[in-house]
């Protein structure tokens, strides 16, 4: 087993200041300094995280630290609970989910007012369009601004545009997604212990940084996090990940790109094929969802289902 230390072990000297609030040991300091990294902006704070961020054995302390404050709010009865994902409230509303955790979410949007105003407003984004993808409110605001900016730019644009003759204008075809399978799909929960065994022993570190980062929705520091690994095109555990945080952004053209380019990459994972035929039903992509079904038939894990996601995306056409 590989044991990690700290790569500055000077900072935590229980001396000073850290002797005087009754601390004594190394680790007793470290576990103040990183609780206050995942709880304050203070000086104390800053330094502890751009140190935790180089640091492999500090990091994993601020990583759990801040898996507590995501789970709990001061001052509040505390509920041993995270909230469902949005994929998971959006399964909920459509009663897809297996009936164990379609009850377990039902109680806790009863009692959660922030779930239960989120399902509310899923639902009512969902009947006000045909389209397949639900924007978040903050990708509602990302395009509200994004029309804006064009309405500002289009007395320009239109002016540009008509001094042009009609036989070199070729217009941008925005892709709109089929919802014709989406009810069929679930991304499965991640798993560290594939995605850690298809990525080199060096990468680990950081990637369960990123994992867990992706896992409390920080979907940009996770892509940071194993942004130098993808140029190497050796580490198909990075590429998911980022594959899968864009898909949490709702940028799914290059979600899918990434999440297909991971599941091409050796070693070959059952794990990362079920995922990718999750997003081709999710964008309502056959081609997708049948090569998948394909790769998977014999799988001892996934076979009998995928046999059955076939014959259903075959009966839909």
């Amino acid at each position: 087993m590989r044991v990690v230390k700290c790569s500055e072990p000077e900072r935590f000297q229980p001396a000073g200041y850290w002797a005087s609030q009754g601390l004594e040991t190394e680790e007793e300091v470290r576990w103040e300094m990183m609780w206050q990294a995942a709880t304050s902006d203070t000086d104390i704070a800053k330094q502890a995280r751009e140190h935790a961020e180089g640091c492999d054995h500090c990091g994993d302390v601020l990583d759990r630290y801040k898996r507590i404050v995501y789970s709990m709010k001061p001052g509040n009865q505390v509920l041993l609970a995270i909230c469902p994902s949005a994929d998971e409230l959006f399964d909920f509303a459509h009663r897809s989910l297996p009936s164990d955790l379609q009850e377990k979410v039902g109680r806790h949007v009863q009692r959660c007012s922030h779930c239960s105003k989120e399902l509310k407003w899923l639902i009512h984004s969902e009947k006000a369009s045909h389209r397949t993808v639900v924007l978040t409110p903050r990708a509602r605001m990302i395009v509200m601004l994004a029309a804006a900016a064009v309405l500002a730019i289009g007395v320009i644009v239109f002016a540009t545009v008509s001094s042009r003759s009609s036989s070199n204008y070729i217009p941008i075809k925005d892709h709109v997604y089929s919802p014709r399978y989406r009810d069929l799909a679930k991304l499965p929960p991640i798993d560290r212990k594939d995605l850690l065994d298809a990525a080199p022993v060096s990468h680990w570190p950081a990637l369960n940084k990123a994992m867990s980062a992706l896992e409390l929705g920080e979907t940009r520091r996770a892509v940071s996090l194993t942004a130098k690994f993808l140029d190497q095109n050796d580490d198909p555990a990075a590429e998911y990940i980022k594959g899968r945080a864009l898909y949490r952004e709702i940028m799914l053209s290059a979600s899918k790109e990434a999440l297909l380019k991971s599941e091409a990459m050796q070693p070959m994972s059952a794990y990362r094929c079920w995922t990718a035929l999750q997003i081709g039903l999710i964008l309502g992509d056959k081609e997708v969802v049948l090569r998948e079904c394909k790769h998977l038939k014999n799988d001892k894990e996934y076979g009998e289902l995928v046999e059955k996601i076939r014959q259903e995306v075959e009966r839909r056409g």
